[in-house]
């Protein structure tokens, strides 16, 4: 029998035998139908998936209900149209080159993951999950689902589960350095997707850099309180945070130069360079020590060393 549905589909790492194929009547092939029968189409009646142009899972994909083609988006090479989730307002490119076919239900029949993006080189939207369905794919998963990606969203899979990753940040950081990043890991059981471990928040190792760098542009524009709230509470109280007004009132201009070279006691290195308001400039060998915190969605200097340079 031929297995109702249609899925799409990039590539597959599938062996030859089992690969999926799309049968001219629109409908996916597999090894074997759902009830572990052998189908019996014709391999002159199918075309495999790899062979699909962008064209045909185009039009696949606007014909899944539950999603929204909107055609007064303009074309954008190399993606498919633009589309909303109906229910949950996910939306972007359907990025249909990289999609990823794979079994999320265990039942042995796959799922097609989609990714959305904003355009061409632009970070993901989103993304949607496709399941076999009559007549056309069917969308998995419910509005909660898809109204939960954050900034720069992203799926992968791995080891037979979808891995959703978005990132976050305390709101000054620059686009391609957010502060964190969220990962939550999903299978597919009856139509939904379900959470497989709660969802956990880690730093983006790149973003210390901008930290610092952002602290030291907040002390140069006398604000303080947004320095001090870059800082753990016991660090405020060790660099006496309340005297900063007096002992940085005599430097004009602050910059600050992130090293690449690593520091014997592990600090994250910069420079610090303090024109004062008689011309001269005083140079500092700075470390900072930096934690993480999920609630704040930002790195916090948890330790700061400073010693100057014609010491």
């Amino acid at each position: 029998m031929v297995a109702a549905g249609v899925l799409l589909a990039a590539c597959s790492a599938e062996p030859a035998a089992q690969r999926s194929t799309l049968t001219s009547t629109g409908g996916l092939q597999g090894g074997s139908g759902r009830n572990g029968s052998a189908t019996d189409d014709t391999a002159d009646a199918s075309l495999a998936l790899e062979e699909l142009s962008t064209a045909a899972l185009s039009q696949q994909i606007i014909s899944v209900p539950g999603l929204i083609a909107d055609a007064s988006k303009p074309a954008v090479t190399g993606l498919g149209p633009w589309i909303t989730v109906r229910e949950g307002g996910a939306a972007g490119y359907a990025d249909l080159g990289r999609a990823t076919l794979t079994d999320l239900s265990g039942d042995g029949h796959a799922e097609a993951v989609v990714g959305l993006v904003a355009g061409a080189g632009q970070p993901g939207t989103g993304l949607v999950v496709l399941g076999p369905g009559e007549g056309a794919p069917r969308l998995v998963g419910d509005s909660a689902f898809y109204a939960s990606f954050g900034f720069a969203a992203r799926g992968t899979v791995e080891s037979g589960e979808l891995v959703v990753r978005h990132n976050v940040g305390a709101g000054w950081e620059p686009p391609c350095c957010y502060s964190g990043e969220v990962t939550r890991r999903y299978r597919v059981a009856e139509d939904r997707l379900i959470e497989t471990s709660p969802a956990f928040e880690v730093g983006n190792l790149v973003a210390k850099g901008f930290t610092v760098d952002h602290f030291y542009a907040l002390i140069n524009a006398r604000n303080y309180e947004g320095a001090y709230a870059l800082m753990t509470t016991v660090e405020r109280e060790r660099t006496k945070a309340s005297l900063w007004p007096t002992i940085w009132s005599g430097g004009s201009q602050i910059s600050v130069n992130i090293l690449s070279t690593p520091r014997a006691d592990g600090l994250f290195p910069f420079r610090l360079l303090i024109a004062g308001d008689d011309g001269g400039v005083q140079a500092w060998q700075g470390g900072v020590g930096l934690v993480y915190n999920p609630k704040l969605h930002s790195w916090l200097i948890d330790l700061l060393s400073l010693q100057p340079e014609n010491l």
